[in-house]
């Protein structure tokens, strides 16, 4: 019975981890319930083994992620005070319009919330996931 309260407990971490995805962090204690529930289904853990290894597993996966995570291309985000993009769409009155940025369009909005045409260049001063934040060039 506790292998399939342990699965049980696995697909509802993983359905909170797919359905809330501010919450975050659920993907690995998803993962160790289900390691937990193939063990006690063959090596019969006792209940307090299984609360133990349960939580081994889940602070040693977070501890694992989250230093995989320190050694990814630190500084991939950092934007040069001088980098340089190209309009590629013009801006609207919002402020917001498409612009090509090492090689790639992006999705960017102007600080100061003017419209720029097609062809103009702009200085990316900070990137926020996937938008870009601008200011005119004023060469």
């Amino acid at each position: 019975m506790a292998p399939l309260i342990w699965l049980a407990v696995a697909a509802v971490l993983f359905l909170v981890e797919v359905t809330v995805p501010d919450f975050g962090g659920f993907l690995v204690a998803a993962t160790a319930a289900l390691v937990v529930s193939a063990l006690t289904a063959l090596l019969g853990l006792a209940l307090p083994a299984q609360l133990v290894l349960f939580a081994l597993l889940s602070v040693a996966g977070g501890a694992a992620i989250w230093v995989w995570s320190k050694r990814q291309r630190p500084g991939r985000d950092r934007i040069e005070a001088s980098d340089r993009a190209v309009v590629i769409a013009g801006f609207d009155a919002q402020g917001r319009g498409r612009v090509r940025w090492q090689g790639q369009s992006w999705a960017a909005e102007s600080l100061e919330g003017e419209r720029l045409l097609p062809g103009a260049a702009v200085v990316v001063m900070r990137r926020v996931g996937t938008k870009l934040e601008v200011l005119a060039d004023g060469r």
